[in-house]
């Protein structure tokens, strides 16, 4: 008996099904993964720009920096939706740090930032300086003129000079983000490891740290 040469057989079939699915789950995670490295080189040149914004900004008003991020829109910021981190998957409603694990109700790194350095926080001290125009922000900026409870009768901007001054700090940040902090899949908040974004307040350099940017000096 010939054996039949048109076509495939079911084994054939199954073997090409196979290999077309492991290379589709091959390409979706390489597209995830460029789309990751996409939105972090953007976060990165946001924070950049804040950083240049704040200058511009205190030349305007005699090297006083800005009492809140917001206040550099629109003149030296021009852009709202610059505000708003690619990573933020609630779209700047929670501010500068996340309420909970995305997909989760479990706390996104408890007790690890404070919540006066969101500039879109209803509950900030003097609120009535900031920009009103903002309605969403991913960043914390930690020069703002809120009280600082970990700090109590200092405000962030005169305890940040302070560090300043005091030395050894030599990469103080001035706006930082933590929407590109990994979580563990079990869904607990992943708070020691995580990555996060800061531009420092000398020489305006991007730099990675832990939540507490002390522990990495």
């Amino acid at each position: 008996m010939k054996r039949n040469t048109h076509g495939f057989t079911l084994i054939e079939l199954l073997v090409v099904i196979a290999i077309i699915s492991i290379l589709a789950g091959l390409l979706r995670a390489g597209l995830r993964g460029a789309m990751s490295s996409a939105r972090d080189a953007r976060c990165k040149s946001q924070l950049v720009m804040f950083s240049r914004a704040i200058d511009f900004y205190k030349i305007d008003w005699d090297q006083e920096f800005p009492y809140y991020l917001s206040n550099l829109f629109p003149k030296n910021y021009g852009s709202d939706t610059g505000y708003v981190c690619p990573k933020d998957w609630t779209k700047g409603e929670d501010g500068g740090v996340p309420d909970t694990v995305k997909n989760s109700t479990t706390s996104f790194m408890p007790s690890v930032q404070y919540s006066e350095t969101d500039d879109t926080d209803s509950n900030v001290t003097y609120k009535e300086y900031r920009n009103t125009d903002i309605t969403r922000c991913s960043y914390i900026y930690e020069f703002c003129i809120a009280d600082c409870s970990w700090a109590p009768g200092y405000t962030w901007l005169e305890k940040k000079k302070e560090q300043i001054k005091e030395g050894g700090f030599g990469r103080v940040p001035i706006v930082r983000c933590f929407w590109h902090g990994k979580q563990q899949k079990s869904g607990v908040a992943f708070a020691e490891g995580a990555k996060i974004f800061n531009v420092g307040s000398g020489d305006r350099n991007f730099f990675y740290s832990r939540p507490r940017w002390e522990d990495d000096i």
